[in-house]
């Protein structure tokens, strides 16, 4: 195994048997930490065809192939409801209330 840096190249007597991280010593003081046997799959970075995603799920997987039909997927495949809006206004109430709480008492000073 071998890992460049600015100033060093490091080779370890021994190979990495495991993934993993793995740190380069120099008397003690660390030199580098290098991920080592990754997965070339994992690092693949071309995007895949749906033919094959499909093959590698099994058949389970679902083409969303427009912005519309993520939505439309979402909205069915989604449960319960959303309270952010609603808790948004409640949060926008209650500061009104603070300030008119607020405004009243300096007003009464």
């Amino acid at each position: 195994m071998r890992a460049e840096g600015v100033g060093y190249l490091a080779v370890a007597d021994a190979p990495a048997l495991a993934p993993g991280f793995y740190e380069f010593e120099s008397s003690g003081r660390p030199l580098a930490t290098v991920a080592v046997n990754l997965d070339p799959v994992e690092s693949d970075l071309a995007p895949l065809s749906p033919d094959s995603v499909r093959a590698a799920s099994g058949g389970r997987a679902a083409l969303l192939s427009s912005p519309r039909a993520l939505a439309t997927h979402l909205e069915e495949t989604r449960r319960g409801r959303e309270l952010w809006m609603t808790l948004l206004l409640l949060a926008a109430l209650a500061l009104v209330g603070e300030l008119l709480l607020g405004s009243a008492r300096a007003l009464k000073a």
